[in-house]
Order: structure tokens, then C-alpha cells, then sequence
């Protein structure tokens, strides 16, 4: 959903559309967010990742840890001195090892993506030997 409009930070005073989910915590609307959350939000949405997916519905209920966290992931992520493909089959062995679903979900079309073949990707999931 990077690219859909629900997620897009605009020039605006306006509150920016987004979409957070989650069961646990209530997803925050604009208008109840702290100065700090807001921040937060616009942080994530003006950078690379352009959305709310993933942990920051959490995150957002300490946005100077959530802050700290998603800018260490922004950087891991998007200036890594790895190979994208490395980089996310390094992401998709560790999903696999700690059945981090989300994280697996949301990666394995970037690894696909970034030219792990899909055997490879399938062998990740089911813990087989590698082709």
C-alpha cells in the first residue's frame, strides 16, 4: 500500500491521510494525536517508506521511542551497504526464525522482487533445504 492515497503526506497544514490497523491498541485518528504523535506521522509518511504499515499504531504511544525506531529502520532498511536482494533475505531468515508473520508478509514481495527466486523464498517458509 506504499503508493495508495490513503497514505500520502501532503504540503498541507491539512492532516495528512493514513491508514493505521490494529486490534490491541485502538488506531488514532489525527485529531487525537499529541503534537509529538502528529510529528511522528509525518515523519514516517514524508520518508521513504510514504506509509503507516507496520508497527507504528504501537509505536505511535511513545513517539519519541516510536521516532527513534522507525528512523534506525528507515536507515537499515534504505541505506544498507548490502544488495537489496541481501538485505532482504537477511530480513526474511530472520522473520522465518522468530514466525514474524507481518514481517514475512511484507517483505517476501520485496525479496521476490529484488530477484530472490521464489524456490529460494519457498524453502525460507518451509524450512526445507535450499534449492
Amino acid at each position: 500500500m506504499p503508493n495508495s492515497s490513503l497514505n500520502k503526506l501532503t504540503d498541507t497544514d491539512e492532516a495528512p491521510a493514513f491508514v493505521l490497523r490494529g486490534n490491541r491498541f485502538k488506531p488514532l485518528s489525527w485529531e487525537t494525536m499529541s503534537v509529538e504523535q502528529q510529528h511522528m506521522t509525518r515523519a514516517v509518511l514524508g520518508g521513504q517508506r510514504g506509509n503507516m504499515q507496520g508497527p507504528y499504531n504501537v509505536l505511535l504511544r511513545s513517539p519519541e521511542v516510536g521516532q527513534l525506531a522507525q528512523a534506525f529502520g528507515a536507515h537499515t532498511r534504505f541505506n544498507s551497504s548490502l544488495p537489496l536482494a541481501l538485505n532482504e533475505l537477511a530480513v526474511l531468515l530472520i522473520a522465518r526464525d522468530w514466525t514474524a508473520q507481518f514481517v514475512w508478509w511484507a517483505h517476501r514481495r520485496i525479496a521476490e522482487e529484488a530477484g530472490l527466486p521464489v524456490a529460494l523464498v519457498q524453502a525460507i517458509s518451509n524450512q526445507t533445504a535450499i534449492p
